[in-house]
């Protein structure tokens, strides 16, 4: 609990170095005390370091019978008294590096980091729907055997190319073809592998399983060049 719940008021321990407390001076101990006395009651009643004081509570609890007293106390040169400013005859009291010195540093960071954390699990989940859209699929066509298919995904995972929804499209597009050709799927997929292949290119396996004379001569025009390899 620090001074921002109003339960302490912190005096650092520089305080022991600082000319302005000395306390080999006359009043030396009279304005140490004067200084925590104000301090905790701007904790306990102010806000920010801000707080409106009837006069006479003022003059007893820092035992002065003049404002101009406090002004002049070097203790006191970061506090500043203001007359009149409300209508209720009370001395507004302000503080000046009231935050930089008595707010909760420990609750700011814990806010501090709270943000940060949600601000890394908001990019964190932002990157995995990236990556769960970059990784999906388009549906498999159930001329595909299942189990091809998956060895192929396997394949194309290990080689840092998996398959995308635009992939998958053109690899089906490239498989309908060959299929049409005579070529069944699940060997082309399985020769992939075996030939450690990436891509799937129409060409390719018109090489390395060449067709019959007669079938080669009824082939239809190469396929556009879109649909020749993914």
């Amino acid at each position: 609990m620090m001074a921002d719940q109003k339960k302490w008021f912190k005096v650092w321990t520089s305080i022991v170095s600082d000319d302005d407390f000395d306390p080999s001076r006359v009043t030396g101990l009279l304005s140490l005390g004067r200084f925590c006395i104000l301090g905790a009651y701007t904790a306990l009643h102010g806000e920010r370091g801000v707080v409106d004081i009837m006069p006479d509570t003022l003059f007893r609890i820092l035992q002065t019978q003049s404002i101009d007293e406090l002004r002049e106390d070097l203790a006191l040169k970061n506090v500043t008294f203001e007359e009149r400013k409300n209508r209720h005859g009370k001395i507004t009291v302000t503080w000046a590096k009231w935050i930089k010195y008595q707010e909760d540093s420990t609750q700011a960071e814990r806010a501090r980091a709270s943000r940060s954390k949600r601000r890394g699990e908001e990019m964190r989940g932002d990157e995995k729907r990236g990556e769960e859209k970059k990784d999906a699929e388009a549906p498999l066509p159930d001329w595909i055997p299942l189990d091809a298919w998956e060895e192929y995904k396997a394949h194309r995972k290990r080689k840092r190319a998996p398959i995308t929804t635009t992939i998958g499209k053109r690899l089906f597009a490239v498989l309908d073809e060959l299929r049409k050709l005579g070529h069944d799927p699940a060997a082309v997929l399985t020769e992939a592998i075996d030939r450690n292949w990436t891509a799937i290119r129409i060409d390719w396996v018109h090489k390395s399983n060449g067709k019959p004379d007669e079938q080669q001569s009824a082939m239809p025009p190469t396929p556009p060049r879109k649909l020749n390899y993914v």
